[in-house]
């Protein structure tokens, strides 16, 4: 009994020690952790603004507890988007975004095991320069008196743990999208399909002799409509449609201009062999299934070059002087330029595949714009109609590390 008795007054005293020592102690709980990105504050904030993107980073997910039960609401992603999550292991809470800024960074509102707002979180962004961006991860929040000031630290050391693992994933995510995003291939336009064709829009929108041109893929129309531009592996040619026929160039230093011209640079190339012939207008359908392999952005366009042997092609060269005032279309276009036929004969087809580029960079109704070239003498043209032999050659561009 007495023993029992003088254990009793231990552990009070224990009790009595711990309690002074929580009480004394601020039951508040504050965070911090940092890593360094290499990617634009822009693309770290995609995943950090959509709570659906979270599961694949910050550590809140089924791996966690298998049994949670996530809710989203509010807007679907930036300020106003909330978070709501309840499992055995996770136990219950919220979040809410705040604030959302691309180039600052995201603040929240947090219910921890509460109905009410009990806690604030911010990822914030610095910009170190070279691409790198710093991204900080904020969180503090206040426990229960006494039991909070003695589980203090052990919560901070927990979170601060958490915190780096995910922001540890973020890394490698937005490092690896923006790896990607470097090795895509960016197209660009100047001018547009609709302007030359329904506008009658023919000025001057590019210099040739202002552009890099290095490892360049392009076609296009002459300024005043006066002729085809087709660029492959950075070789320019030049068609210039006359009176009477055309004049076919080829030019490593162009000083033309360009009514309309797209125009990629595509460094490598990932070539595949086409087993049996096909026509222009199936030439989409095997770029489509081949870009989709290559795991190429399909909703952006996609150089091409192909080479083999043309059963037969048709082609035109421009020539806005023969274009009657009232006459608008790729049929007046056609109908007004010098055209060529061929048979048995080798070429180069030189194009985008662009099935979001109707009235941009394709004629409405096609998925396909496309010039072909002609090594043995150097014509080059629109291309309006082909059948391409088989064991044609189709090149991609190349965007494995």
């Amino acid at each position: 009994m007495k023993l029992l008795k003088s254990s009793a007054v231990a552990l009070l005293a224990i009790l009595g020690v711990a309690a002074v020592v929580g009480a004394l102690r601020t039951p508040v709980w504050q965070v911090e952790v940092q890593v360094e990105i290499v990617a634009p504050s822009a693309l770290i904030h995609e995943h950090i603004i959509d709570f659906h993107r979270w599961s694949a980073w910050a550590g809140w997910n089924n791996d966690a507890d298998p049994e949670v039960k996530f809710t989203y609401g509010g807007s679907a992603k930036g300020e106003g988007a909330t978070w709501a999550w309840d499992g055995p292991e996770m136990g219950h809470g919220r979040m809410l975004i705040t604030k959302a800024d691309p180039a600052t960074g995201v603040w929240l509102d947090e219910a921890i095991e509460s109905e009410e707002f009990n806690a604030k979180g911010s990822l914030t962004y610095t910009d170190l320069g070279d691409g790198r961006t710093l991204v900080t991860w904020r969180d503090e929040g206040r426990l229960p008196p006494i039991i909070g000031g003695l589980l203090r630290d052990m919560l901070n050391d927990y979170l601060s743990a958490h915190f780096s693992k995910g922001l540890a994933a973020l890394k490698v995510l937005a490092e690896l999208e923006h790896a990607q995003a470097q090795r895509s291939i960016k197209t660009q336009v100047f001018g547009s399909v609709h302007g030359v064709m329904m506008m009658r829009d023919w000025s001057a929108k590019a210099k040739l002799g202002d552009l890099d041109l290095v490892d360049a893929v392009g076609v296009g129309a002459l300024a005043d409509l006066k002729g085809e531009i087709t660029i492959s592996a950075g070789q320019v040619f030049v068609a210039h449609s006359l009176e009477q026929g055309a004049r076919f160039e080829h030019s490593v230093e162009p000083t033309e201009e360009a009514a309309l011209l797209v125009l990629a640079r595509v460094p490598k190339w990932r070539a595949s062999v086409l087993s049996s012939g096909v026509d222009l207008k199936g030439l989409g359908a095997i770029i489509s299934a081949r870009a989709s392999q290559a795991q190429l952005p399909m909703d952006k366009p996609i150089p091409f070059r192909l080479r083999g042997k043309m059963v037969s092609a048709n082609w035109h060269v421009i020539n806005g002087a023969k274009i009657a005032p009232d006459l608008k279309g790729h049929q007046a276009h056609v109908g007004a330029g010098h055209q060529e036929a061929r048979n048995d004969f080798t070429a180069e087809i030189v194009g985008f595949y662009a099935p979001n580029g109707a009235g941009t960079i394709t004629h409405h109704g096609n998925t396909v714009h496309a010039h072909i070239v002609v090594p043995e003498d150097h014509a080059s043209g629109h291309l309006d109609a082909a059948q391409i032999g088989e064991k044609a050659v189709l090149m991609l561009p190349d965007t494995r590390p």
